[in-house]
């Protein structure tokens, strides 16, 4: 049973969960704190959009007959295919698996890391490029004498950094392959807009 009223309510959710997931792809992007966090939440709400739109199955005559070539769609795309399995692993287990990472600098020489020095955080003791998830920042001691990571981002200019899986299609990238995803599922809330009904916010 849906809590929306009517079919422009439940496109508006739509709108607003791909709007969540959108977000979850800017914090992967940015190479900070939010890095993994983001990664799940583009996925996991990005997956969301199309359960979404499946409260309109009671509200629009028409939906059953739209949804079944939208759904159609989607299985035919082996890397939207991927994205729901990647879901249901954070969902069940917590993580997406064991995955492999590329990172690549341009043009980098000592004057910018001096440049990029000048904002260190006091207790500053080394600066890394190019972590597991693609950060890069300074490694810093505290006052307690424990060390923490301060991340700060690289312009894309300087390097680039590509997360992919051995299990995933041929070709796949998160850097590549998260933003066409979640421009498909734009794509299909907008198609559900037209159809159905409900302005952007």
């Amino acid at each position: 049973m849906t809590t929306h009223a009517d079919a422009p309510s439940v496109v508006r959710a739509a709108e607003k969960t791909l709007s969540f997931a959108r977000q979850g792809l800017t914090d992967y992007l940015v190479r900070k704190e939010r890095t993994q966090a983001g990664l799940h939440n583009a996925i996991i709400h990005g997956r969301s959009v199309t359960f979404v739109l499946q409260n309109l199955k009671n509200l629009h005559p028409d939906f059953e007959k739209w949804y079944e070539i939208v759904a159609s769609r989607l299985r035919a795309d082996p890397k939207a295919r991927w994205f729901v399995e990647l879901r249901n692993r954070i969902e069940k287990q917590g993580q997406i698996g064991d995955s492999h990472s590329s990172f690549k600098m341009y043009n980098f020489d000592s004057s910018k890391i001096n440049t990029m020095n000048r904002d260190a955080p006091s207790g500053t003791v080394s600066m890394f490029f190019g972590d597991s998830m693609g950060r890069s920042g300074w490694e810093v001691l505290l006052p307690d004498g424990s060390l923490t990571e301060v991340f700060f981002e690289l312009p894309l200019e300087i390097a680039t950094f590509q997360l992919s899986m051995a299990e995933a299609p041929e070709g796949f990238s998160f850097e590549k392959d998260l933003p066409d995803w979640l421009d498909q599922l734009e794509a299909i809330v907008q198609e559900a807009r037209s159809k159905f009904g409900g302005a952007s916010n």
